[in-house]
């Protein structure tokens, strides 16, 4: 039993079902560290929570970030040891792709590759976010989750970044760079302070 759940728990509700652990997610309850035990208990029941696995998708929308990684590990958990219990909840996680939260989103993207062929019903769901995110980190996360779901355009990608970039040379690397941040060389500085200097010569003269 988790401690902060015991002390949580009231007096009627000790333990008398799954779904009295389950009720500190569907309340809400307003401990962030009451929510995430309550997932984690869910989790360690593995199949016998089946009951309130809706409790603990809804928590992949909560505020807190432990809740958060909490609801995605048990998730996780629960394929690893029967995958067939998820099946009618993929398309409520999959929904959540849409949410208003960047950090739910991101979360949704890096945890629907775990559903492996369960989940290639949403590589088009996937592919649209691409069209719509502005987050770098968001869309690397959808690209990666493509790549592992089988999509052959982000498997592409994901095998360019990983491969060596080739060493510049100096020479190559200023003439790479834009030009109004490439430095300097000695003969463009004297060019520079020639200039500079007819100028100001010409600036006199006129002034005379």
């Amino acid at each position: 039993e988790s401690p902060e759940l015991v002390e949580a728990v009231p007096a009627e509700w000790r333990w008398e079902s799954i779904e009295s652990v389950a009720v500190f997610l569907e309340r809400f309850h307003p401990l962030a560290k009451v929510r995430v035990a309550a997932v984690q208990t869910l989790s360690r029941l593995k199949v016998h929570a089946a009951p309130a696995i809706g409790a603990v998708v809804a928590t992949l929308a909560d505020p807190s970030r432990k809740a958060r990684e909490a609801a995605a590990e048990a998730l996780r958990g629960l394929h690893h040891v029967e995958p067939q219990i998820l099946l009618p909840y993929l398309h409520a996680i999959a929904g959540l792709l849409e949410s208003p939260k960047h950090e739910v989103r991101l979360i949704v993207a890096q945890l629907l590759p775990t559903f492996q062929e369960h989940a290639i019903p949403y590589v088009d769901v996937l592919r649209a976010r691409l069209d719509v995110e502005k987050s770098p980190a968001l869309r690397e996360a959808v690209i990666l989750s493509l790549a592992r779901l089988g999509d052959s355009e982000a498997a592409d990608w994901v095998e360019e970044q990983r491969m060596p970039k080739p060493k510049l040379s100096p020479s190559e690397r200023y003439y790479r760079m834009p030009v109004g941040r490439r430095p300097l060389t000695a003969v463009a500085k004297q060019r520079r302070e020639t200039l500079r200097r007819q100028l100001f010569d010409q600036f006199r003269t006129s002034r005379s």
